[in-house]
């Protein structure tokens, strides 16, 4: 008897079991979305939360965010780039160093992987790179000109004029930063400010070389550029400055709360709220990556005072 009971509750519950299941028409595809970063980089890791935020968003298909984190070796990067590319849907990418990793595996192995990058290249190299690759990014001109004239001003209204300024950066990591040194050091004698710089190669150099340099040179300022290397120690070259009385101007947003005096950027989130933007027309709209413009949003920077 027990057994026909559980037998017409079974055939009675059947169709609606059924009914309640959804078909594989009402359930979105998954993309794989791989994401190379270096994670020891706070404004990187700002950076990812934009995307994730953006991502979850996605009208056509549910996406899958797998973060590979470089930390700056070069080993770690290349078999980073190598799980990536032949195993994802696409790829974000944050900052130059990583984009052009994946960039040359990925053309080695003839891959079609639409790439999306934060923090790319400048406008101006769009069709260097669009031309021959499925990719595009988002950047930030970097206004130098602008920035040592509100660093003046700036200086000039807390009564400590800037009239020398030590630039420290690493061009063996960052190479495209030499222009970026030579549009700065252009930017500082056409407001009558005195360039000085200072090339290291690893983080370790800030330490065994600023010190030295500070209390030699005495600059008014010290100031650094998106680089990954200074991103990485910004926290120690904030506290030299600090122990000399020398205020830090930086290059990204984040070093605020890691003891920088000025900011002058974009905010980082907002970089992966726009990367992950075009990913979206990737993904929901069928765009070629080479198709979207590269995006500069350079009008979206603000200076933030500690």
């Amino acid at each position: 008897m027990e057994n026909r009971c559980l037998l017409l509750v079974l055939m009675l519950c059947s169709p609606l079991c059924a009914f309640e299941q959804e078909s594989p028409a009402d359930i979105l595809p998954e993309k794989r979305i791989a994401l190379l970063m270096l994670d020891k980089n706070p404004s990187f890791r700002e950076m990812r939360q934009g995307m994730k935020e953006v991502l979850a968003h996605a009208k056509t298909c549910v996406t899958t965010l797998v973060t590979f984190n470089a930390h700056a070796n070069e080993q770690e990067k290349k078999t980073c780039v190598e799980r990536i590319v032949g195993n994802f849907d696409a790829a974000l990418v944050i900052g130059n160093v990583c984009m052009q990793a994946l960039l040359e595996h990925a053309h080695a192995q003839n891959s079609s992987m639409p790439i999306v990058v934060a923090g790319g290249p400048s406008v101006q190299e769009s069709s260097k790179y669009q031309t021959q690759y499925p990719i595009t990014w988002v950047t930030e001109g970097r206004q130098y000109d602008k920035q040592i004239e509100l660093l003046k001003s700036i200086s000039d209204f807390a009564e400590r004029p800037a009239t020398s300024v030590l630039l420290v950066y690493d061009p063996v990591h960052c190479p495209f930063h030499v222009e970026s040194k030579n549009q700065v050091a252009q930017a500082c004698e056409q407001h009558n400010v005195e360039f000085k710089v200072l090339e290291i190669s690893n983080a370790q150099e800030i330490e065994t070389m600023v010190p030295s340099v500070l209390d030699e040179e005495q600059p008014d300022v010290v100031m650094t550029l998106k680089d990954v290397t200074i991103l990485s120690v910004m926290n120690k070259l904030a506290d030299m400055c600090a122990a000399r009385d020398i205020p830090l101007y930086a290059s990204n947003s984040h070093a605020i709360t890691q003891g920088a005096a000025y900011a002058f950027s974009v905010p980082d989130k907002m970089f992966g709220h726009e990367a992950a933007s075009m990913l979206l027309q990737i993904l929901d709209e069928g765009v070629p990556a080479n198709h979207i413009p590269v995006k500069d949003i350079a009008s979206k920077s603000t200076l933030v005072m500690k």
